[in-house]
């Protein structure tokens, strides 16, 4: 059974998913709520949701049918006219085709790794939402609001979370 890794970004339709790899979905948020804080301690808005997607591994295969169709242009090109009409392969021979996508794509995944050309990349896929706790800007300045402050009546300025100002 293949480990699952995940990755995170605040913005779900990025090309490159910056954020590393983590073994789970908690982890992913802890870094997040992290990089959030950065941001916030920066004055940059905070934003109040994370992506989590699950990383799927690159793993290469050669297509049969797209290697031969290359050899025929390739006769057609070097011999000229009887070269395209040389057939290198029944498409309606799946089972021949299959077979050599198989031993094909062994062979390249082979060479990639004795020489350490291994893609190690991944797709993110299986992408979810995970909302994050809310900041709200105060002074300029972005506030972490914490469990039990109430900001729909607007905040307790007696609560130490919210430092008051003496008379002078």
């Amino acid at each position: 059974m293949d480990i699952k890794r995940y990755s995170w970004s605040f913005n779900e339709d990025t090309e490159v998913w910056g954020s590393g790899t983590f073994d789970t979905i908690a982890d992913c948020m802890e870094d997040a709520e992290k990089e959030r804080d950065l941001m916030a301690d920066d004055c940059i808005e905070p934003p109040n949701a994370v992506f989590i997607g699950e990383n799927i591994p690159f793993e290469p295969y050669v297509d049969a049918e797209d290697v031969l169709e290359t050899l025929e242009e390739q006769a057609g090109e070097r011999c000229g006219e009887v070269g395209y009409d040389w057939d290198a392969g029944d498409p309606k021979k799946t089972h021949e085709l299959e077979e050599l996508s198989n031993t094909l794509t062994t062979a390249v995944r082979e060479w990639l790794c004795k020489y350490g050309y291994e893609p190690g990349i991944y797709s993110i896929e299986n992408i979810t939402k995970h909302p994050l706790p809310p900041y709200v800007k105060l002074s300029g300045a972005y506030k972490r609001l914490h469990a039990g402050l109430d900001f729909a009546n607007g905040p307790d300025m007696t609560s130490n979370y919210f430092p008051r100002k003496e008379n002078q």
